[in-house]
């Protein structure tokens, strides 16, 4: 597996953990995004990332994400 494919299963690995944190109300929603910004960094989710600043340019904040 290359490298870049073992980052992007960690990083929908984290995704899925916080959706459950998040569905049972153990983080905010503001929690939740900046988590996923982190990560999405860390792990070099590229597209995601640029995604992520194109939202937040439009909108002024993340309302929704597409992971």
């Amino acid at each position: 597996m290359k490298s870049q494919d073992t980052n992007n299963a960690s990083f929908c690995y984290s995704v899925n953990l916080l959706r459950m944190l998040l569905d049972m109300k153990l983080i905010t929603k503001e929690e939740y995004d900046r988590i996923i910004e982190i990560s999405a960094t860390h792990y070099g989710t590229e597209k995601y990332v640029s995604e992520l600043i194109t939202l937040r340019k439009t909108a002024g904040c993340i309302r929704t994400l597409v992971v």
